[in-house]
């Protein structure tokens, strides 16, 4: 003989409803499922994870014993996630979907790496992708920052100035999935060529920070320099080695760096 369960009390006639996209017109509200009557249903504006989802506050902390869902129409192949805790921020940044347990704020003009690998705006919350293998990283924070490089993105652009013979071309592949690259071209092979900007920064400590993206053409090596001027200058190296696929920096700065899809 089966057993049976008498579950009482039902802690979810007490309890608020919330989060996902149900209808809220024709008598299929999020709030029936506080109610006692099981033919008063909740419909979810749609099949999407994002509409489905619910979040269910109860009036005190209570000890559960049993969670159902009843008068469904589910079909057998339907999964189902049911998570039970105390007023705690747990979520999964891996496998997040919008929801209002949070305000987020910032992130004007800031970026991200989307799942097909592109670089992308977004503002917050920012969930970021390896660019090679789209495996999801998680929630992607940086501290506020100041650009004060101009036309950083377009190094075509007159705000740069040529040092020696150097070509620059517009429209190579970004990593944006676009055509916004720029290919520079030192066309001498006895003296050193580049693409600089001088920018006036504060006489302080402060640590600046240098991203860039670099595609191999037919050099083999690529070098990215910081100079400080104005007494006795610093210089800082990052260098691209294209056939080890390595970046190395020089002494009293540090590099890391991150492979592409070619």
């Amino acid at each position: 003989m089966a057993n049976i369960l008498l579950a009482y009390n039902n802690r979810a006639d007490a309890a608020s409803y919330a989060a996902g996209s149900w209808v809220a017109s024709g008598g299929v509200a999020l709030s029936n499922l506080g109610t006692k009557d099981l033919g008063e249903l909740a419909r979810s504006s749609s099949a999407a994870v994002t509409s489905t989802r619910l979040r269910v506050a109860m009036a005190a902390s209570y000890t559960l014993r049993a969670l159902g869902l009843i008068n469904h129409n589910l079909s057998t192949a339907a999964t189902v996630r049911m998570r039970a805790g105390r007023a705690v921020f747990d979520v999964d940044w891996a496998s997040y979907t919008a929801e209002d347990r949070a305000t987020f704020a910032g992130g004007a003009g800031g970026t991200r790496v989307t799942s097909a690998g592109l670089v992308a705006s977004a503002s917050t919350p920012r969930i970021n992708h390896n660019p090679v293998s789209l495996a999801v990283l998680g929630l992607l924070i940086e501290a506020q920052m100041t650009n004060p490089v101009l036309r950083s993105g377009d190094l075509s652009d007159a705000a740069w100035t040529s040092f020696g013979a150097m070509t620059v071309t517009s429209g190579a592949a970004d990593p944006a999935g676009g055509t916004a690259g720029v290919t520079l071209n030192d066309t001498d092979a006895g003296n050193l060529s580049v693409r600089y900007q001088d920018i006036a920064v504060a006489n302080d400590s402060t640590q600046r920070t240098v991203p860039f993206f670099l595609k191999q053409g037919t050099a083999a090596e690529s070098a990215v320099q910081l100079i400080y001027g104005g007494g006795t200058a610093l210089f800082y190296n990052a260098t691209v080695n294209w056939t080890t696929k390595t970046v190395t920096a020089s002494a009293g700065g540090t590099a890391a760096s991150a492979a592409w899809p070619a």
